[in-house]
Formats: C-alpha cells, structure tokens, sequence
C-alpha cells in the first residue's frame, strides 16, 4: 500500500503578512495531520536561504492543488498577489481568496471574479475551509482542531 499524497495547499501573502499565513499554515498541517501540505514563501522552511525564489514558487504552484489568498487592503495593492492567483487560475488550480482586516467582496477583484471568496471574520474564514476540507478529505473523525 503507498501513502497518500498530502492536499497540497499554496498560500499567497504579503510579506508584511507573513505571520497570518504561518500561522493559518500551521493551523492546517496541525487540524490534518498528513493530509494537508501548506506552503509558505516567507517561511524559510519552505524556501531555505540559498534557493532560487522563482524556481521554488513556481515547483510549489505546479503541485499544488488550492491557492488561498490572503487580501487585505495593503495585499491588494501589491502585483505578486494578483500574479499568483492568475497563475493559479491559468493552471486550473482552485483559488479560495480570504479577505481580511477591512476589505469588503467588492475589493477582492479582479482574480476573484471566477472564485467564491470569503469576507467575513478572519475566524469565520478558517471556520469555514476547515468544514470544506474536511469534507473534501473524508476525514471519518474529527480532525485535529486548536
């Protein structure tokens, strides 16, 4: 019997984000433990010093099967958030944009047009991409949930 390959799960920041989406990274490897891989750029777990940024993001992406976005009112000023969801959407990789600290539905365009994108709580947001993976991995039991 071979192991089942991890959810593989891309999450788009801004640098100035980057606790935000360690810590929503850590809160998924830990309610899915070995069903979810995340995938962080400013995590230098994900890209040790000395890698090629590019090359790394672009390996990541190829694999990946959900790109969660985090949009705010500063990530949604910035190119390489709209860059990555683009490249996802291209590659027909699912996108999830989660809007937090102020922005409204309305904000969260252009990339957000062809997805469903979540503007309530940030709690309310991971309340809910918990229920859906669990879901969508078929988890018999509750998974692991801090």
């Amino acid at each position: 019997m071979t192991a089942k390959t991890p959810f593989s799960i891309f999450i788009s920041h801004i640098h100035e984000e980057a606790p935000v989406a360690k810590a929503l990274k850590e809160w998924l490897q830990a309610c899915f433990p070995g069903h979810v891989s995340a995938f962080v750029s400013s995590d230098y777990e994900d890209i040790p010093l000395g890698k090629k940024w590019l090359a790394e993001i672009k390996s990541v992406m190829d694999r990946s099967r959900l790109l969660i976005t985090l949009i705010s009112p500063a990530s949604f000023e910035r190119m390489w958030i709209h860059l990555e969801a683009g490249w996802a959407l291209g590659s027909e990789i699912d996108v999830l944009p989660i809007c937090h600290t102020g922005p409204r539905l309305a904000n969260c365009r252009p990339h957000t047009a062809t997805s469903t994108a979540s503007t309530s709580t940030l709690t309310d947001s991971v309340n809910v991409l918990y229920l859906l993976l669990r879901a969508g991995l078929g988890c018999p039991t509750p998974c692991r949930r801090k």
